[in-house]
């Protein structure tokens, strides 16, 4: 007779090997090559992020002077979470690490749609803030590998495939700082990125860190993101291999090796293309490839489209520039023998000059009216203790502060040129003529003139020009008229052209 044999429960697995502190050390040269002075910390509360400030706190005490800060993001929509945000503060400073409470403003009730996107942009609009505030360039995030896998999975739901599957970098530009003056030199570092959570938890719990749970986290219906982690995490899993984590991580890695090689040749085509930016015009000449559509390899084609948007991205008035208007101009450039000579994408009109090079300006203002106010214009209150504003962002091009001087004058606006202004703008320079100044370059020729900014203020049913900031030309900017040398000056101004996004 056949025995059968004892049922005997599963033992648990090993806790995963922890996070050694000469790990660690690599992992964070690895990012930069450098250890700057001032680091920020995106904290919250976590186990990840947890692991990432207890091994800034054992490398900073061993290895460098540099002041680390925390900051620490309480959404406010959890029952509790201002206090817990305190908390992480407390263990924050046992470290020797500054922390920073930030609380995000929703500006009335967040809503379920969409929340995880605009709460993602929030939280880096408030890193933003908090590293200009701080003086700081270099932020360490705590994503790690498993949030690199569910980045894939829910890209590939969405459909996305080639180089968007190159989920979450180790290091980029800090995301999400449109209209923020000074965060274009931020950089985001993720020492983590291949490494499992369950390595960083057994790192916390050998270390005696406490780390806090959100348990929102682990209500599927709550988020597509909670699913498909929920997805995920089934042992066994039930998904095909194809899709099990480490395949999805693989395809992680592969997309992100392309990615790289498209952004490095295009970066070396630009280095060819000679581009010359006019910053008190808002204008840029460039050259292009000269190499037809089917001589192109798919990488040429795929690096030769990066160019073309980072080209586009130094004009463009938006945030972001969507892949399928860059997509449609370089068809329009590469696919057609004609070459038509003048083309937009992005609210930017590229035009082809006789000798080969193309002129890029931005597209014509639609004409204000009731219905479509116009939408370019930007406000300044008044400040009548003669202190600078802060910088404001003016159609994506230029920034632009200004200082009040004379107590009787109210807002001031910034918007476009219009072709009404002329008859006030060339009065003006008819003076400077009749004075001998060299005026005959000041303004760009045709249409594009009507893309410069002017400065105004509202003198009683109208509106009084103040000047032209990007190429210097002031009009009605002083106390007792007749002229820029009569009389104290109104208003101060500050402008300089964005750095490419």
């Amino acid at each position: 007779m056949r025995q059968l044999g004892i049922l005997r429960p599963r033992r648990p697995p090993p806790p995963a090997p922890i996070v050694s502190a000469n790990e660690f050390k690599e992992l964070f040269y690895g990012l930069w090559g450098l250890m700057p002075p001032r680091i920020g910390l995106a904290i919250s509360g976590g186990v990840d992020s947890m692991a990432l400030a207890y091994h800034m706190k054992t490398f900073k005490d061993a290895r460098s002077q540099a002041v680390v800060h925390a900051f620490i993001v309480d959404h406010g929509v959890r029952p509790g979470s201002n206090v817990e945000a305190e908390r992480v503060a407390e263990i924050m400073a046992r470290f020797n690490i500054r922390p920073h409470v930030l609380k995000l403003d929703w500006q009335g009730e967040p809503g379920k749609h969409g929340f995880e996107t605009l709460a993602r942009m929030k939280r880096y609009q408030a890193l933003a803030k908090a590293c200009v505030q701080n003086e700081i360039e270099h932020v360490l995030l705590g994503h790690h590998a498993d949030d690199q896998v569910e980045t894939v999975m829910m890209r590939m739901i969405s459909r996305c495939r080639g180089t968007a599957l190159a989920c979450i970098k180790p290091t980029a530009w800090m995301p999400e700082t449109y209209g923020i003056h000074g965060t274009e030199h931020i950089q985001i570092g993720r020492p983590f990125l291949d490494i499992p959570k369950a390595r960083l938890k057994s790192t916390c719990e050998r270390s005696q860190v406490p780390w806090f749970e959100d348990h929102t986290n682990q209500d599927a219906s709550l988020t597509a993101r909670n699913a498909v982690r929920q997805l995920l995490s089934e042992e066994p899993s039930q998904l095909p291999r194809a899709l099990q984590r480490s395949s999805l991580f693989a395809v992680s890695k592969r997309t992100a090796a392309t990615a790289d090689a498209i952004e490095e040749q295009a970066t070396a085509l630009l280095e060819k293309c000679n581009i010359i930016l006019n910053p008190k015009w808002g204008t840029v000449e460039t050259s292009l490839p000269d190499t037809a559509l089917d001589a192109m390899t798919t990488l040429e084609a795929l690096a030769t489209i990066r160019a073309i948007t980072r080209i586009t991205e130094i004009l463009c008035p938006t945030a972001r520039v969507k892949r399928s208007n860059i997509v449609s101009l370089f068809l329009d450039i590469y696919g057609d023998t004609r070459r038509p000579s003048a083309l937009s994408a992005a609210e930017v009109l590229w035009r082809r000059e006789p000798n080969g090079r193309w002129t890029l300006t931005r597209t014509a203002f639609p004409q204000a009216n009731i219905r479509r106010p116009d939408s370019t214009v930007v406000t300044f209150a008044p400040n009548y203790r003669r202190e600078w504003s802060e910088w404001k962002l003016w159609d994506g091009r230029w920034w632009i502060r200004v200082r009040h001087l004379d107590p009787s004058i109210g807002p001031v606006g910034v918007r476009h040129l219009r072709k009404e202004d002329m008859v006030q703008v060339s009065r003006h320079l008819m003076w400077r003529y009749k004075k001998g100044d060299a005026v005959g370059t000041e303004l760009p020729p045709g249409a594009v003139r009507f893309s410069l900014p002017v400065l105004y203020m509202h003198n009683q049913d109208d509106e009084a020009m103040i000047g032209l900031p990007s190429i210097g030309i002031s009009l009605l900017n002083r106390k007792y008229g007749g002229g820029e040398d009569n009389g104290a000056r109104l208003i101060d101004w500050g402008v300089k052209f964005r750095g490419p996004l």
